[in-house]
């Protein structure tokens, strides 16, 4: 008994490896199997690829997004310095003309006029306009209040400090007298040269009226009259924060940028709200004093790669070292990973120091983010291919189908069920080499059976006409199967 049911197992087993060996898939599952395999691949593939590329390329967009908006604020600022110099070269070619004089009231209150005239052309580029009279150093101009009010400036009735002419008027105390401010080793660091007619500079950021400024100096003397005067504009640190916001607003990631004055230790400006100044807005913070979690990061950073050196020493080393291509290193800030870039830009004969902070976790975010849309995207169109595979397959098979569903009824000589005396062949595949298989077996099938009814002539005694058309009633297909079955097998 054992031994029976041992016996009927293994032919169980037989009989399933034999079912299974001699099983043939349809064409239709093996088109839309490869379709599918080659789809899913490619698109699965590449997707991968692309986001493992990304993400190993992370730091490389990092630097080069920060090397676009640092090159792009920088190019800003230099642009934006070079028009303050030009407005500068601007009032003092009109003033070596004698297109522009104050040699007399009448001829101030024209030129006053037309500085006016000036400033509000150039009223994107600096909020005001005015010259320094030579000795003395007084102050006339215009000027926009913050409230956006146009004022003169004057200093008519103030004392008069002359140059090197009365004690009090010295480069460390210069009074109310500006030529001390602005000449050589003066407090504002412009350094112009008063003998030299041509003699032109920007001052270091300074405080005044509680506001931080930058100014552009230009040297003119009039060729007629011989007066001397310096012409000025300026810029105030509320004007550059508000145009580097406006840049680093078109910045998809949290980014914050500083540009730094190595030879003072003093922040031009900044993206962030920090307070550049003291409580009592007396006077300005060094780097090492502003409230601002970037700057404190900077310092940190400045401390531990210059230990033993002052302020002023670190920024000069720094500066020196980011002269010929930016400096890339990682941070660890609020806990986020950023990248800080510092570079050097030249603002006017002087380089200052520009730092970029750009939050790394942010890019990786977005990528990952970019990453799962093009996923979903990918999935999309791997759906479509495979749905469009599948009914091209379905098609093909569809129509292979039809071509065997013929073949086996001409096999069985049902003709009439085939052929059509008009058109030739029903059903005909739109396919162009199914087409001809179908039309090359019916004419073969025709000259086959015309043979057979000749023979099956020959045989009865009577003489028979041979046609390419066959007879389709069932007579006739019974008579030729008799034939068919009489022939002798070869």
């Amino acid at each position: 008994m054992v031994v029976q049911d041992r016996k009927a197992s293994v032919a169980s087993n037989a009989s399933v490896v034999e079912k299974i060996s001699s099983y043939r898939p349809r064409f239709f599952m093996l088109m839309s199997s490869l379709i599918a395999i080659c789809t899913i691949t490619v698109g699965v593939l590449g997707w991968q690829l692309t986001f493992n590329a990304a993400k190993r390329n992370i730091e490389t967009l990092v630097s080069e997004i920060e090397d676009v908006v640092s090159n792009q604020i920088s190019t800003y600022i230099q642009d934006e310095a070079k028009t303050l110099m030009r407005i500068c070269q601007m009032q003092a070619g009109m003033f070596a003309t004698n297109q522009w004089s104050f040699s007399t009231p009448e001829r101030k209150n024209s030129t006053l006029k037309a500085m006016l005239v000036a400033l509000n052309a150039f009223s994107e580029h600096t909020f005001d306009m005015y010259y320094y009279t030579y000795p003395e150093g007084l102050n006339f101009g215009y000027y926009f209040s913050p409230t956006g009010m146009l004022q003169l400036w004057t200093q008519e009735n103030m004392t008069q400090y002359t140059f090197n002419s009365i004690s009090d008027g010295t480069v460390n105390n210069p009074g109310n007298n500006n030529t001390l401010w602005i000449g050589p080793g003066g407090m504002q660091g412009s350094n112009l040269n008063f003998s030299d007619p041509n003699s032109s500079g920007y001052s270091n950021i300074y405080l005044f009226e509680q506001k931080i400024f930058v100014s552009a100096y230009h040297i003119a003397v009039n060729r007629m009259t011989n007066e001397q005067v310096t012409f000025g504009a300026d810029w105030t640190m509320t004007f550059l924060t508000k145009r580097l916001t406006q840049i680093l607003a078109t910045i998809p990631y949290p980014m914050f940028c500083a540009i730094v004055e190595p030879f003072t230790g003093y922040i031009v400006t900044l993206s962030s709200n920090a307070s550049l100044t003291s409580d009592d807005q007396s006077s300005i913070l060094s780097l090492n004093d502003v409230q601002d979690p970037f700057m404190q990061d900077f310092s940190s950073y400045l401390n531990t790669t210059y230990k033993g050196y002052e302020l002023v020493d670190q920024l000069k080393a720094a500066t020196n070292l980011v002269s010929v291509s930016p400096l890339f290193t990682s941070r660890k800030l609020q806990n986020a990973n950023w990248q800080l870039q510092m570079q050097s830009v030249l603002f006017g004969k002087s380089p200052y120091l520009f730092l970029t902070y750009l939050n790394v976790d942010a890019v990786e975010i977005e990528v990952s983010q970019v990453s799962t849309r093009t996923g979903y995207i990918m999935l999309g169109i791997i759906l479509a291919f495979l749905l469009a595979g599948t009914l091209f397959s379905v098609t093909v098979s569809s129509q292979l189908n039809l071509v065997r569903k013929q073949i086996g009824m001409l096999k069985q000589l049902k003709f009439h069920e085939v052929l059509d005396k008009e058109s030739g062949v029903k059903g005909r595949s739109f396919i162009h080499e199914l087409a001809d298989l179908q039309q090359s077996f019916h004419e073969m099938v025709q000259v086959f059976a015309s043979t057979i009814k000749t023979s099956q002539s020959l045989r009865s005694g009577q003489p028979s006409n041979q046609t390419s058309e066959m007879s389709t009633t069932g007579k006739e297909q019974s008579v030729i199967r008799q034939s068919v079955r009489k022939l002798p097998n070869t």
